[in-house]
């Protein structure tokens, strides 16, 4: 009857964990819960929920003309946190304003 309840619990926390549902973190600022495989050397092992650091700009380059900001995609699972991207310099026109009399 334990070893029933045992895998009974086990498959839950498995389905709970990795199939469907977001990933369950208590991570700190600055991070986000994610998913991450694990490989074993017996069965194969149900990913396990990692806090992994947000993303930044540190050690993007955009090349002449851009600026790296982050950004939040259009995301369509969880997570999605928010991710650095390459952006045109704003440009600036001297507007000439022309009156008629």
């Amino acid at each position: 009857m334990k070893k029933v309840l045992f895998t009974l619990a086990l498959i839950v926390f498995i389905s709970e964990r990795c199939i469907g549902a977001p990933p369950r973190c208590n991570c700190g600022p600055g991070q986000y819960c994610k998913l991450q495989q694990v490989y074993c050397f017996t069965t194969s092992c149900p990913p396990i929920a990692v806090c992994v650091d947000n993303p930044t700009c540190a050690g993007v380059n955009c090349g002449p003309g851009k600026y790296c900001k982050i950004v939040q995609p259009q995301c369509f699972t969880t997570p999605c946190p928010p991710l650095p991207e390459c952006l045109d310099l704003p440009t600036t026109s001297s507007a000439t304003n022309v009156t008629s009399s």
